[in-house]
């Protein structure tokens, strides 16, 4: 498990850093410096698969790339909805009228938004001239399906009726997510 969460933040790395690891021949024996280095950066071990089935899961969820700063005054957090959903708002313009995007994190619906994805969510709206609502809404297994659904559609309309009050012109709403949070985009539609 712990190599498959291994995999699973590599991939995550990649992405935020918007770069790709060339192939390597099978022939040469010897790992990638840069897959090496992040292998050593969240202390990677080789386990059995009865080692780890005894890994808590509270473990694994603190498990994540290491937070990358950003000014803080850039990111509002807030509670939306009866179920209090987090959300955090990205606006390092601080201007108004901006396109709003909706973003729902991957994390195999288990994972929740790991403060090291924060960065790349800042970058968005910095990129993008927008203002970026991130909806960590609830995994499980504290919260079965439907939760997460319940949460992307109820947060997508909160959003829509209030992103003006955070800067946002809800005339222009794009919705993205990666992984687990790709099959909530569809959700609102």
């Amino acid at each position: 498990m712990k190599k498959l969460l291994s995999l699973i933040l590599l991939v995550i790395i990649i992405m935020v850093n918007q770069q790709l690891l060339v192939a390597q021949s099978c022939g040469t024996q010897q790992l990638d410096p840069r897959v090496a280095a992040f292998l050593k950066m969240i202390g990677n071990k080789d386990l059995t698969i009865e080692e780890l089935r005894t890994i808590p899961i509270e473990q694994i969820r603190l498990t994540g790339p290491p937070p990358i700063p950003y000014p803080k005054e850039d990111v509002q957090r807030i509670k939306i909805t009866a179920d209090s959903i987090p959300v955090l708002i990205f606006n390092p313009s601080h201007a108004n009228n901006l396109p709003v995007i909706i973003n729902y994190h991957g994390g195999g619906f288990f994972l929740p938004l790991l403060k090291g994805l924060e960065y790349s969510l800042w970058q968005d709206a910095k990129t993008y001239g927008a203002i970026v609502f991130a909806v960590d809404y609830r995994v499980a297994p504290e919260h079965q399906f439907p939760a997460a659904v319940h949460d992307s559609y109820n947060a997508f309309k909160w959003i829509a009726a209030h992103a003006g009050e955070w800067g946002g012109d809800t005339s222009r709403i794009a919705l993205i997510g990666n992984s687990a949070g790709a099959n909530l985009v569809p959700v609102p539609i």
